[in-house]
């Protein structure tokens, strides 16, 4: 029992009491944020995310020019490298081969384009045609000149022609490649899978342009090549304007690409990438 004169002090109080009388106190001590705090977070947040997506959107921007110039400038070479090789072989013939009969036939014969402004669907590119040899072992047990057969190869004699398809306002032109066998007993040239010859197939679209220039023992260029001046040819300079497969910058303010003189690519209001790839081939069989 406590007498009437004690008095209750801190010493005295439970002690769950003085604990919660301490919490209280600390919790009126703390302050929330204010509404225009919360305000100024957000937007100082929303700041940073439109500056992180515009970096990003700058960066993949680039990203993606880089890989389609990476994209056809390989597409561009692998197929000037095709075209380079052929010419590098006009004019090859074996001396023991039993193939007559095409001596009338131009060893490259080139036919001029077109090109000059971009959806004019009458243009056409350069086109080219190649012949040369080329031989392969037999299982034949006997010559047969009718079919290129001198043991123990059988003969072949290739034209190699490239062209382009019409004109397409979404994939520019379409590179075509055919091989043609010579019969030697019908004495024309054929198509037939089985001699390794076929008809023109696709092999690269998404080009602008493809021009073929032969030059002669002294550097000047062959404005018509044919077998009067055929002996004189030294190199044939291929180009190849090849084009995004989208468009990668803006319409405005884009001009136009010059090949050679009367070969302009328009290209206003267009937004495509282009590359111009040329190569020159000496054409080391023709003598």
């Amino acid at each position: 029992d406590r007498s009437s004169g004690d008095q209750d002090t801190g010493k005295n109080c439970p002690s769950h009491i003085i604990f919660s009388s301490k919490m209280n106190f600390k919790n009126k001590n703390i302050s929330g944020m204010t509404l225009i705090e919360v305000l100024i977070a957000v937007t100082i947040t929303s700041i940073m995310m439109l500056a992180m997506f515009s970096t990003y959107n700058m960066v993949n921007k680039s990203h993606k020019q880089v890989t389609n110039r990476a994209k056809i400038s390989q597409s561009g070479r692998d197929i000037i490298g095709l075209i380079s090789r052929d010419i590098r072989m006009a004019g090859y013939r074996y001396l023991s081969s039993p193939l007559i009969g095409t001596d009338s036939f131009l060893t490259i014969e080139i036919t001029k384009g077109t090109v000059k402004k971009i959806g004019d669907s009458t243009e056409t590119c350069d086109s080219i045609k190649i012949i040369y040899d080329a031989r392969e072992i037999t299982d034949a047990t006997a010559d047969n000149p009718d079919l290129g057969i001198k043991l123990p190869h059988k003969y072949k004699r290739l034209r190699i022609s490239y062209k382009c398809s019409g004109y397409n306002d979404d994939t520019g032109f379409t590179v075509m490649k055919q091989i043609q066998h010579w019969d030697n007993q019908t004495q024309k040239w054929e198509i037939d899978e089985a001699e390794g010859s076929y008809a023109f197939e696709e092999i690269q679209d998404y080009i602008q342009d493809m021009i073929f220039i032969p030059y002669n023992i002294n550097g000047d260029d062959i404005t018509t090549l044919d077998n009067t001046n055929m002996k004189s040819l030294r190199t044939v300079e291929s180009t190849m304007v090849i084009k995004s497969t989208s468009e990668l910058f803006k319409k405005a303010n884009r001009s136009k690409v010059t090949t050679q003189v009367d070969r302009t690519i328009d290209m206003q209001n267009d937004g495509h990438l282009r590359e111009i790839i040329t190569v020159v081939t000496n054409t080391r069989n023709i003598l």
